[in-house]
């Protein structure tokens, strides 16, 4: 099924992916996915990873196959172990998306998740990677605006 869906990826156009697996950083899923899309999908071809989770490997793996590969932090950036805030410093500047995935993958674990804590997630990326917040809004919206064609 999946690959039949990437016949209809067009390069005006980024692939949305959201790669879950069984284990904590999705290598399994998250290699098959990439084989796919190499297999399937031109290395030119617009890609956003959408709550992104995973290991600096993959960020570089990703990367090298899809030079336009934009990877998108959630609210789970706020609770990410080493490996994963590892993975979040090595995603390179221009690449770098946030996003709340409301109403899941919550900041606050206890709210309701909304739009509106886009900023929270967007500081706790920040933090990570020891740049100001400022820097983290202004270039994840260039970026978006990169990847949408805004």
């Amino acid at each position: 099924m999946f690959v039949k869906l990437l016949e209809l990826a067009c390069p005006r156009r980024p692939v949305i992916l959201h790669i879950r697996g069984r284990d904590t950083y999705s290598c399994g899923v998250s290699a098959l996915a990439l084989r796919l899309m190499r297999e399937n999908v031109s290395p030119t071809q617009k890609i956003h990873l959408h709550c992104f989770a995973g290991t600096l490997d993959q960020v570089l793996g990703w990367s090298a196959a899809f030079p336009r590969c934009y990877f998108s932090l959630s609210g789970l950036a706020a609770r990410f172990d080493e490996v994963q805030k590892s993975a979040v410093r090595g995603i390179p500047a221009d690449r770098l998306l946030v996003e709340t995935d409301s109403p899941y993958l919550r900041v606050r674990v206890r709210e309701t998740n909304t739009p509106a804590y886009v900023g929270e997630v967007a500081m706790a990326v920040a933090r990570i990677r020891r740049v100001t917040l400022e820097e983290v809004l202004r270039t994840t919206a260039e970026n978006g605006r990169r990847l949408y064609n805004l």
